[in-house]
């Protein structure tokens, strides 16, 4: 065997090696997620919050009250939104008899002109609680509403050992790696921290516009909780591509129950997909520098990945954490291919010039 071949071995061999230690991980994270969802998303949070609870420190502010102050903004804003989408599927559940009547009329006429048969709708909706629980809000048992409460106390409990621990890490880096190597790693994670609220503050930005946009075209429209597909917008707009068009749908299903002609959602759809359209290839390309911007495929192989082992919440942290790695690649000596794969195509000659 001649040295080239061995050599294509060896390689191959660690490629399926990495395969299948990625797959196994891939799996381990799917099983304990209840472990490492709360972990993730307060790692997120935190990684954000530091600049602030920083900033209020300079400001003569205790770093536990500072802290303290960064949880209850956080709790206040979960249980406004846990409120307001309670409250539109309450409203949504209550008119539900209204929808399944105009349903059953449009499945009616489509199935006369296509020549086949219809089946009624009649028992959609029959078990509200189980419809929340579809919907993420509430749950239709006392188990699901305690584990609900157990992850948020994780999330909470785990920020708050992330920023009290954070005074903490000068210290240890400068025992670790010494003066001036520590100094190094600290102005790398300040930046990093002070990037990734930068862009959290600018997705938040461009989601609360999209959402007042949706909000204002399906108000005039006159749709049904046109508030509710606002909010859901606002968090769909978290995640690129696949969560504003799936949020585009349901308003326009909405708005084809709701009205006698269809004309009316055409048009819902028409202003939504053009809005998108300007958010996705204008707007964002602008807002969002080089620096920030992602890998497509990437980003769309790892939605997909952690929506597999992590449902939604996976979904909408993976950006933040592909932010994060990015940012952290663009700092580390060495990493720099790794900033380069997780870079935008455009950005390849760049890099490599």
């Amino acid at each position: 065997m001649s040295a080239s071949e061995g050599l294509l071995r060896t390689r191959l061999g660690f490629g399926l090696l990495m395969t299948a230690a990625g797959a196994g991980l891939a799996f381990f994270l799917r099983a304990t997620a209840e472990v490492f969802v709360p972990f993730a998303v307060a790692v997120v949070i935190a990684l954000a919050s530091h600049p602030v609870v920083e900033w209020l420190g300079r400001k003569k502010v205790p770093t536990a009250v500072s802290v303290g102050l960064v949880v209850v903004v956080s709790m206040i804003a979960l249980a406004v939104t846990g409120l307001l989408v309670q409250r539109g599927i309450d409203g949504f559940l209550h008119n539900l008899p209204q929808f399944k009547t105009r349903v059953n009329e449009l499945l009616s006429t489509v199935s006369r002109r296509l020549g086949v048969s219809a089946q009624s709708v009649e028992s959609m909706g029959s078990d509200p609680a189980a419809m929340k629980t579809i919907a993420g809000v509430g749950g239709s048992t006392a188990l699901s509403l305690v584990n609900l409460v157990f992850q948020v106390l994780l999330v909470i409990l785990y920020l708050v050992f992330l920023l009290l621990g954070r005074r903490y890490f000068p210290g240890l880096a400068q025992r670790a790696w010494g003066r001036d190597r520590a100094r190094t790693v600290l102005s790398s994670i300040g930046k990093i921290e002070r990037e990734m609220l930068h862009y959290l503050f600018l997705r938040t930005v461009v989601s609360l516009i999209t959402a007042v946009v949706v909000g204002v075209i399906l108000y005039l429209y006159g749709v049904q909780f046109a508030g509710l597909w606002a909010l859901l917008t606002f968090f769909a707009q978290y995640i690129p591509f696949v969560g504003p068009i799936a949020m585009s749908v349901v308003p326009i299903l909405m708005a084809a129950v709701q009205f006698p002609s269809l004309s009316v959602a055409a048009w819902i759809a028409l202003w939504l997909s053009l809005w998108h359209l300007i958010v996705g290839f204008i707007v964002e390309p602008r807002v969002f520098s080089l620096g920030l911007s992602l890998n497509q495929t990437l980003l769309l192989l790892g939605l997909a990945l952690m929506g597999w082992m992590w449902g939604i919440v996976g979904a909408l942290i993976w950006v933040p954490l592909m932010v994060a790695l990015r940012l952290a690649a663009q700092q580390i000596p060495g990493w720099e291919p790794v900033d380069v794969l997780l870079g935008p195509a455009r950005a390849f000659k760049g890099h490599a010039a």
